[in-house]
């Protein structure tokens, strides 16, 4: 493993020297240490060479808590190969390959580069700590034991908060571990936004200009009624 510190760029190629799964997707392994609740950003950044003999590149990343038990080491990821992206406005950064993680616990982490299977090229991957001043930074769990909706029978959970009229506000909802599905419910009780995928990674965002001053409820759900797991909810 190569290891990155915070604050770090660490510029690749992914080639015929890097190890190939069996999927033949060129694979680089980098590791880093973390503190219990340190909120981090990781950016993948690829190639947009458009040379025929180039190194254009889209790659993926997938990250691990390696001081957790076998089985709940996996906190965060890319899409998968093959899967729709979502681009943003800078097309060497897909929404989907810039991860906003909270550290679970303090210790190692790894994180694993790799391609589409028979792709070779360049990439960079930075590691900063995340300084938004969220209003809410919540992590927690849909389990068997929440409440459920009477709409699908599906768990959630609310966070409030306080926000103002004309505020613009961001709401972001992920999971390692369910496709989240977001409500946002105004100070009156109506539900003013809901949202799927916009996100990236089929993580759940809500941008938007707020109607009225208040109290704030966001629900924290999954697109399915089976979905359980981690979640982290921030708002700013």
């Amino acid at each position: 493993m190569t290891r990155i510190a915070t604050g770090s760029l660490e510029p690749g190629v992914l080639g015929r020297a890097d190890y190939a799964d069996a999927e033949g997707r060129r694979v680089r392994v980098y590791q880093f240490s973390g503190r219990q609740n340190e909120p981090i950003i990781l950016t993948l950044t690829g190639s947009n060479d458009s040379r025929t003999n180039g190194l254009s590149l889209n790659p993926y990343m997938q990250v691990f808590n390696l001081s957790a038990p076998e089985g709940q080491q996996y906190i965060g990821g890319t899409i998968l190969p093959g899967e729709s992206r979502i681009l943003s406005d800078n097309p060497l950064v897909p929404v989907d390959n810039q991860l906003f993680l909270r550290l679970p616990d303090t210790g190692e982490y790894g994180v694993v580069v790799y391609t589409d299977p028979g792709a070779e090229g360049r990439f960079a991957l930075s590691l900063l700590r995340d300084r938004t001043r969220y209003i809410q930074d919540v992590t927690g769990e849909l389990t068997d034991q929440s409440p459920r909706l009477r709409s699908d029978n599906s768990p959630y959970e609310i966070v409030e908060f306080q926000a103002n009229q004309g505020q613009t506000l961001h709401v972001d909802l992920s999971s390692p571990d369910f496709d989240p599905y977001l409500f946002l419910i105004a100070p009156d009780g109506s539900i003013v936004a809901e949202d799927d995928d916009s996100g990236g990674n089929f993580n759940a965002r809500i941008v938007m200009e707020l109607p009225q001053s208040g109290t704030y409820t966001a629900i924290v759900n999954s697109f399915s009624a089976e979905g359980r797991g981690r979640y982290r909810l921030t708002v700013y």
